[in-house]
């Protein structure tokens, strides 16, 4: 099967031309920045007490949804990041969101048109895992995840009671529209529900008076599994608990015994949900699916598919008792009809994973994403809105990943696994999973490179070779088009770390787990020879964090804790330039750039909460000045192929797109 270019052009220009363009978001960007992609990764999602709105909680800010047609709106702040924690009022005229990184829980007025935050409560404790409102509205009370439940007076705006039931991190969830909450003690297993009165905020918590056991008398070593959610039911009766061996255990809070262990999920659990009538219990994991349980009597109800990743959060309407929402790190949040297990409707949104890697298409229109999981989302820049994208599967997919210079094909590992993803029934389930893959974009089409996996990939920059390592065997590369190998580099035990090809696709730099870099001459297969290795500097070449060709091909940057080198590299060989040294400055990440011109570089500061991305001039060694980028760490930093634009993938799975002359503008006004 030869790859079409053409075909696979005139395909995304037809998608363009046909998506239903919406103005995108794009509230509180940075000065620079042109345009934001994603959402960042679901954590949480909640229904409205009327079930007529859908929040949904991401390491950006939160989402509100209308239920019916989808309209949606960003409660953005940069004071709160990662928010893991949301709690719509009784009255649905508030909604209350707290963060697992910032000291900080935001309090928002949502009932008109302009959502305005209006109160901020700072938590000396960190980590919030859950809020409630009382009855009334009027007081506030959030659980942190290092053992605390904090009361907080709204009307006075500040923290007036705080108690530590645990003295280790836990995990705990409000019951009893607050009167209780319900908390796992990690020293001895036990699960204990607390009831909350005001006594237990002045008296010494230690007798544990206001706590009762649910399972003190059960002798259940499998509950010293590490506990990975929690959960109760409406009606307070039953509470569910998942441990890192995936089995999902019914507890009778009555009884205080173990009712059913139920078995089904083949990865990390990561929500729990009760149906508002106590009947149903549904549960989300890595493994893509969501499974419905009959509470009664214990068995599975049906298992809804159609994620292409992992579940990260799940919640039933509180007015529908069939309505069940589901977030995933594919990128979407799906209704389901529990009953008849149908997806009702879609929001396709991008809200996605750590980006692993980025490119723009050679019309620098679209860009293409790819999580850590392997989720792949198409992007049209202009809209800011996602593409169709063909199925792929990502439950079978593993690391090494890397997308083709031109957005076109994305080659991973590809892993046997003991059940397929779930996805179109025409795909072919008999053949190999494991093994280099690739998958065409936006055809879906595969192509199957070799049985065997390794250890990195990467793309020639016209896109038309793939080079991936072998470590007993060396490095091969491979053509796209002819589907062969036309060259080989052998070398037993190589275990490279980092290949990259210079831009003219000629050279491959090729970094070493356990000796030193090597530059092939992919068109001879010679190892361009070291010219100075008298120089004690240039015989240094370990401990190297990452490397990057110059736009012509002429020089090679190599990156080292504290310092960077410059090699010149001819036909004849290559030779250390010049070396920056760091003074304290150099860029935290694995992650080195030239601008198009090749006059300067590019890296990555991580700071704790935001990212500085520093400019080089190579002429004068000297830092040309930063900007920053506040949010999770960068991962991946590419010039679109006109060199007018920049994007940055980061940790929570947002891509930010910067105006490259406008960042030259403004440093050299500083």
């Amino acid at each position: 099967m030869k790859i079409n270019p053409l075909r696979i052009f005139l395909l995304i220009t037809a998608i363009i031309s046909t998506c239903f363009a919406q103005e995108s978001i794009q509230i509180d960007l940075p000065d620079g920045a042109i345009a934001r992609l994603g959402k960042g990764e679901i954590n949480n999602l909640k229904f409205s007490p009327d079930g007529k709105q859908i929040a949904a909680a991401t390491q950006i800010g939160v989402w509100l949804y209308d239920v019916s047609n989808g309209k949606e709106y960003l409660l953005h702040s940069r004071e709160l990041e990662d928010i893991t924690a949301i709690l719509f009022s009784s009255d649905g005229k508030k909604l209350v969101c707290g963060s697992s990184t910032n000291q900080a829980i935001q309090l928002w007025d949502i009932s008109g048109e302009e959502k305005k935050h209006y109160l901020t409560l700072y938590d000396r404790f960190v980590t919030v895992i859950d809020l409630v409102f009382s009855i009334d509205n009027k007081t506030l009370y959030s659980l942190s995840r290092y053992g605390y439940l904090t009361k907080w007076d709204l009307n006075l705006g500040k923290e007036v009671s705080a108690i530590q039931f645990s003295e280790n991190q836990s995990i705990s969830v409000f019951a009893n529209y607050g009167k209780s909450f319900v908390h796992l003690d990690q020293t001895d297993s036990s699960i204990k529900i607390w009831e909350i009165v005001d006594e237990l905020f002045s008296e010494e918590v230690a007798n544990k008076i206001y706590a009762k056991t649910i399972n003190g008398g059960l002798k259940d070593t499998e509950i010293s599994n590490i506990l990975t959610v929690l959960g109760i039911s409406p009606d307070n009766n039953t509470i569910v608990s998942t441990h890192e061996d995936n089995i999902i255990r019914i507890w009778d809070v009555e009884t205080r015994t173990l009712r059913y262990r139920l078995k089904g999920h083949k990865k990390t659990i990561n929500s729990v949900a009760f149906s508002p009538d106590n009947k149903i219990l549904a549960t989300g994991s890595d493994d893509k699916r969501v499974m419905l349980w009959d509470i009664e009597k214990g068995k599975l109800h049906k298992t809804l598919t159609g994620h292409l990743s992992s579940i990260k959060t799940i919640e039933f309407s509180p007015t529908n008792i069939h309505l069940l929402a589901s977030g995933s790190s594919d990128g979407t949040i799906r209704f389901w009809d529990t009953q008849t297990g149908e997806v009702l409707q879609i929001f396709t949104e991008g809200h996605i994973d750590s980006i692993h890697d980025l490119a723009f298409s050679k019309d620098n229109t679209v860009l293409s994403t790819v999580s850590r999981d392997g989720a792949i989302q198409i992007w049209d820049i202009k809209t800011g809105k996602t593409l169709p994208t063909p199925y792929v599967e990502s439950l079978d997919i593993d690391f090494p990943l890397s997308l083709s210079h031109d957005a076109t094909i994305l080659a991973y590992n590809g892993i046997d696994t003991d059940s397929s993803s779930s996805g179109p029934k025409n795909v072919n389930r008999n053949n190999p999973r494991s093994g280099i893959k690739l998958w065409i974009l936006p055809l879906g089409e595969q192509i199957s490179i070799s049985p065997q996996k390794t250890l990195d990939l990467t793309f020639s920059p016209d896109s038309k070779m793939l080079a991936f390592s072998d470590p007993f065997s060396g490095v091969k590369i491979w053509s796209i088009e002819a589907q062969s190998e036309i060259s080989s580099i052998k070398k037993e035990f190589s275990h490279p770390t980092e290949m990259e090809f210079s831009p003219d696709g000629i050279l491959l730099a090729v970094n070493y787990a356990f000796s030193n870099i090597e530059v092939w001459d992919t068109n001879t297969q010679r190892i361009i020879p070291m010219l100075n290795r008298q120089d004690p500097k240039a015989q240094n070449t370990q401990d190297l964090k990452c490397l990057t060709f110059s736009p012509d091909s002429s020089m090679l940057a190599l990156k080292h804790t504290n310092y960077i080198d410059i090699y010149q590299i001819d036909p004849s060989g290559m030779a250390l330039h010049r070396r920056f040294t760091s003074n304290g400055s150099l860029g935290t990440s694995d992650i080195l750039v030239f601008s198009p011109n090749g006059k300067m570089l590019l890296d990555v500061n991580w700071m704790g909460n935001g990212n500085d991305i520093q400019i080089w001039d190579l002429d004068s060694e000297n830092l040309l000045g930063t900007f920053s980028v506040q949010s999770q760490p960068i991962k991946k930093l590419v010039f679109s192929h006109d060199g007018n634009n920049l994007a940055c993938g980061s940790e929570n799975g947002i891509v930010l797109i910067w105006d490259w002359k406008r960042i030259l503008q403004d440093i050299k006004k500083k």
